[in-house]
């Protein structure tokens, strides 16, 4: 009677939407694909009440906010698949075929599979936008080689060792179908897409803690074999086994922090979760005026100086490398994620071009704060030693430098952006000069901004702020 109770209840629940229950097993499928046979088909059986009763209840544990809805009108969203119907969202509202969906279940489903795809698109756990996955797999597979082969070279003792954990293979090998799933998703958002490359993600993050253990166990093995604090020195850098320590501590605890909140969304996907963080909070680049308000309009007098020694020293490396420079831009952050005490943080950004290859590498350098090694300090370093007896003073410190600030990365990327940002707008922009309906405040605000973009000495983090809040509201 019991089961016959169920059997109304899926009818009664989800009418023609049976599609839905079966996304629900395939998340269940998912996450035990190691199940035997028999073991599975058993408790198929014993939890279709529990997984009917969740159906029932889905609604229940949906966001009931008008603002969960409401928010999804500031994004695009791209037609969601269930099954064999596409779905469309508009200003929160469900339809497919021009008409609104009323069936509950569908639109909670189709609003977190959009909520999941679009917090994804605007923050991804392990930002890999723009990256080739193939030529990054190609790449992978070149390290792997080049690991084992210098590896070869030491005695057999850190052979493994060096093979092992120099650098985090297994990790960098998920990148690749992390980031093609990502793609895949953000192209065709549906429950399938959502859950590989939640799947992705997760044996990303897996290997990714993984390598930070390696590497932790790999050092402090060394390091016992040695001083307890020992100093490691390389070009235009310095640091010691201390610091490292502390900063792989802090990798650590930063991938147990991106592990909740990816399992945060993909428990607000499956409506297990009534609190899903605003998308608006997403956004790295939104705020209001007053929050942008640390960057003068006229650069300090001391960093054009400083422009010209770059310069002069670019211009030569370039040559006696067959390579292109193609001149400084000054950039504008509002902060620094490696000085955040910095505000505004100004940094010089070029790119350089391979004339052979025709790649240009980008480079920045920070131009508040520069810090130098005193090489006339006694130190038992064979590397500075051998630097003072060449006549060195001191040996610059980079602020880029990995081992003195973890997130030296995200701050490559953002300057990298902003400074193509800017070159784009310069050179195609999208209102600028261009004509368009006068009523359109928006639009004559766009062409303002770009116009200033275009015509100011220097890239300003606030101003591509602002431009991008006003491209937001245009679409």
């Amino acid at each position: 009677m019991r089961i016959i109770r169920y059997g109304i209840l899926l009818t009664h629940t989800f009418g023609d939407s049976v599609p839905l229950l079966r996304l629900r097993m395939q998340s269940l499928i998912h996450r035990r694909r190691g199940l035997h046979v028999l073991a599975f088909c058993t408790f198929f059986l014993i939890g279709i009440g529990a997984l009917v009763y969740y159906a029932q209840g889905y609604v229940l544990d949906a966001p009931k906010s008008v603002a969960f809805n409401q928010q999804f009108s500031s994004f695009i969203v791209p037609d969601i698949a269930i099954g064999s119907t596409t779905y469309s969202v508009s200003h929160g509202v469900v339809t497919t075929g021009g008409k609104a969906v009323t069936n509950p279940n569908i639109v909670s489903l189709v609003l977190r599979i959009a909520y999941f795809t679009i917090a994804n698109r605007l923050d991804p756990i392990m930002a890999l936008g723009g990256t080739d996955p193939q030529k990054l797999a190609s790449a992978v597979a070149a390290l792997k080689q080049s690991t084992h082969s210098f590896s070869a070279a030491y005695p057999k003792n850190i052979r493994a060792l060096l093979a092992g954990s120099f650098y985090p293979i297994n990790f960098l090998e998920t990148l690749p179908q992390l980031e093609a799933s990502r793609r895949t998703l953000l192209a065709h958002p549906s429950y399938q897409n959502a859950l590989q490359y939640n799947s992705s993600l997760h044996s990303a993050l897996t290997q990714y803690q993984s390598g930070i253990e390696k590497t932790t166990s790999a050092l402090n093995e060394l390091s016992s074999e040695n001083a307890a604090n020992n100093e490691y020195a390389f070009p235009g850098g310095y640091t010691t086994s201390s610091v490292v320590d502390a900063r792989l501590s802090f990798l650590a605890a930063s991938a147990a922090d991106d592990e909740q909140k990816a399992e945060a969304r993909f428990n607000c996907l499956n409506g297990n979760s009534a609190s899903c963080p605003p998308l608006q909070d997403l956004l790295p680049l939104t705020g209001s005026s007053s929050e942008f308000s640390v960057i003068p309009d006229v650069l300090p007098s001391p960093l054009t100086r400083v422009e010209s020694l770059l310069t002069s020293m670019e211009k030569t490396n370039a040559t006696a490398l067959g390579e292109q420079f193609n001149g400084l831009d000054v950039v504008a952050l509002t902060k620094s994620d490696c000085l955040s005490t910095t505000s505004p943080f100004y940094v010089y950004a070029w790119t350089i071009r391979d004339a052979r290859s025709s790649v240009s590498d980008f480079r920045f350098e920070s131009i508040n704060t520069m810090y130098f090694f005193d090489l006339r300090k006694k130190t038992q370093s064979a590397f500075y030693t051998d630097l003072r007896k060449q006549g060195l003073s001191f040996l610059v410190q980079r602020m880029s430098n990995f081992y003195e600030c973890p997130d030296s990365g995200i701050e490559s990327a953002r300057v990298a952006s902003l400074y193509e940002l800017a070159h784009r707008v310069t050179l195609h922009p999208l209102f600028f000069g261009k004509a368009f309906p006068k009523q359109n405040s928006l639009m004559q605000r766009a062409s303002v901004e770009e116009g200033q973009m275009a015509s100011s000495s220097f890239i300003s983090e606030e101003a591509i702020a602002q431009y991008i809040n006003t491209l937001s509201t245009l679409l």
